[in-house]
Parts: C-alpha cells; structure tokens; sequence
C-alpha cells in the first residue's frame, strides 16, 4: 500500500511536471479553467494504478528488484503511456 500511495502522488506530480515543460513554466489559464489538467491527472490514474497492478508491481519486495521485476517496471510505464496516448 506505501508503494501504491507513492504512486499516485508520483503520478499527479509527472503530469503537473509535463505540463510545466510543455509550457516553459507557466501553464496558460485556459488549461487550469477547463480543467483539462485535472482530467488529465485522473485520466492517468485510472489508467496507470491498475496497469501496475496487472503487472504485480506491488506484489514484491524492492529491496530485491532482479531483471525480472525491472523489465515488469519498464513493460508497464510503456504499457501505460501507450494507453493514455490512443485516449488523448
């Protein structure tokens, strides 16, 4: 549950974060006054917690991450960055 937590919070940040770089630093009101930033942190936790949850990302212990579980980590962000892509 820490990790999962972490994760949403991870997430939002990224997509705040990606945001800001698109718009060198200052996010144009209209994106604020629509919303289309909220959705779009929604959008990428509907999407992205239950993507690492099929990967069973949540299902091991950390502190002994072999291949197996990097490769899992690498499947599931292309996994998910794919879907939100084809929605937006």
């Amino acid at each position: 549950m820490f990790f999962f937590f972490f994760d949403i919070i991870f997430i939002a940040l990224a997509v705040f974060l990606a945001f800001l770089l698109r718009f060198d630093g200052e996010i144009p009101k209209q994106y604020l006054e629509a919303e289309t930033l909220k959705n779009t942190i929604i959008l990428a936790l509907i999407f992205t917690l239950p993507i690492f949850y099929s990967f069973r990302l949540y299902s091991f212990s950390w502190s002994y991450v072999s291949t197996s579980e990097l490769i899992s980590l690498a499947k599931a962000v292309f996994l998910s960055f794919l879907t939100l892509i084809v929605i937006s």
